[in-house]
């Protein structure tokens, strides 16, 4: 009887696995490019265009805001970019591996102190609270059949929990060092 064998996984597959999407990320266009067309002040976070082109003023700020990512675009030879990831070729001088994660989770505040490279997971970490109008806590949920509240937080399919606290408040602050040992530098409580 012939031995199977379990097929190896595409690079796509693993870099799903590690950085979060399939691997359909555009390449940027070279550094030599984005440093001739642009300026990047740290401090700001703001890329501004070195001369004049397509509409574009010398000293003005590149790009737009998307209305409902909030995150910074920039079209380079009929091509969009997010701004940080070309901020992030700037600086270092070569593509982004994974994700760009925002530290304060404002898409638009692409100051280099607020970057950081992440995979989906500590990107997730990361994320803001899904908004559903009962408290304002991060991981923090009413347990109806024992009339407390209760903290959870995940990592990699494993659910911890705090327990029982009389309100959502108490559970928060119990779930942060939790939060904190889990998620580490990713950690978020809002």
């Amino acid at each position: 009887m012939p031995s199977t064998q379990l097929p190896i996984p595409s690079l796509g597959f693993l870099f799903f696995i590690f950085c979060g999407k399939l691997a359909t990320m555009k390449p940027l266009p070279e550094k030599e490019l984005l440093d001739s067309l642009y300026t990047y002040d740290k401090t700001t976070g703001r890329l501004v265009h070195k001369e004049f082109r397509q509409g574009a003023s010398k000293g003005f700020r590149a790009g737009y805001r998307e209305r409902a990512s909030g995150y910074r675009c920039i079209n380079i030879l009929g091509a969009g970019y997010k701004e940080h990831r070309i901020i992030w070729k700037i600086v270092t001088g070569h593509d982004p591996e994974c994700i760009i994660d925002h530290k304060d989770k404002d898409p638009s505040n692409n100051r280099w102190d607020n970057l950081r490279e992440a995979n989906w997971m500590q990107n997730a970490h990361n994320a803001r609270k899904k908004c559903n109008g009962k408290h304002k806590y991060k991981g923090v949920r009413f347990v109806k059949a024992r009339g407390v509240w209760v903290g959870f937080v995940e990592r990699m399919g494993t659910r911890y929990a705090t327990d029982g606290f009389t309100t959502a408040k108490a559970a928060n602050e119990a779930l942060m060092p939790l939060r904190s040992k889990i998620h580490g530098d990713y950690a978020t409580s809002a």
